[in-house]
């Protein structure tokens, strides 16, 4: 039996901003800042939480009965309260509902998918979302943006098969935020890209191909999250 994603969703507020209004804007640091597009960003009313609901509402709108939700964020808005717990409220699912909050990490939302593609829940909503604050001026104003993304991981219509995974679990430090500051402290770019990503992500690759008997020449489609200046 295949196991995977059944369904998806995925949620962007609608306000923009373009990157090069903060280019012009900050034209004489010499420090990058701008970039071509528009980041999104969410409206006063508007944090992680509303945008899980939403994306988790496009996810279950062709989807089964799910018997929980995991909500993946670095920025819950609650610290001492069932944030899962709500998202479920929100989409009108049952009581008899098994909810979980995962963060601490970017890795969250992943850490999740793999555990839950791995588990045998008959079916259970994973929503990931994240309404990060910047430093005004910073590479990450223009670089980060708001959303959400959902999917439901069962074993019945399978979307996209899991066939497995792999890890790199170093403590590289390319940026971090302290606990009790609103702000990312960021590295310099450049020693992130040489030092981290390409011998990281190439070892974790060649792993994953060998553990599922893949060859690259296989593979046509590659998803990096990672800004421009890394990829």
């Amino acid at each position: 039996m295949s196991r995977g994603l059944t369904a998806i969703g995925v949620y962007l507020p609608r306000w923009r901003l373009a990157r090069r209004a903060l280019g012009e804007a900050l034209a004489w640091r010499t420090q990058s800042v701008g970039g071509r597009g528009e980041r999104s960003y969410g409206h006063w009313d508007e944090d992680a939480l509303t945008y899980a609901v939403e994306a988790g509402r496009q996810a279950l709108a062709d989807a089964p009965a799910v018997d929980g939700v995991v909500f993946a964020s670095t920025t819950h808005p609650f610290q001492d309260r069932s944030n899962a717990g709500l998202v479920g409220e929100a989409l009108g699912l049952p009581a008899a509902l098994t909810t979980q909050d995962v963060g601490g990490s970017q890795r969250a939302a992943t850490s999740a998918l793999i555990a839950m593609l791995e588990g045998r829940a008959p079916a259970r909503l994973l929503v990931a979302a994240d309404r990060r604050k910047t430093q005004p001026g910073s590479p990450q104003e223009s670089a980060y943006g708001d959303g959400a993304a959902a999917c439901v991981v069962g074993d019945d219509a399978v979307l996209a098969e899991y066939l497995g995974s792999t890890a790199e679990s170093v403590d590289f430090v390319d940026h971090y935020r302290e606990s009790g500051h609103a702000h990312d402290y960021a590295l310099e770019e450049r020693w992130i890209r040489s030092e981290a990503w390409g011998p990281f992500v190439r070892r974790a690759t060649e792993r994953l191909l060998a553990a599922c008997g893949v060859s690259a020449s296989a593979v046509s489609h590659v998803i990096v999250p990672a800004g421009a200046s890394v990829a």
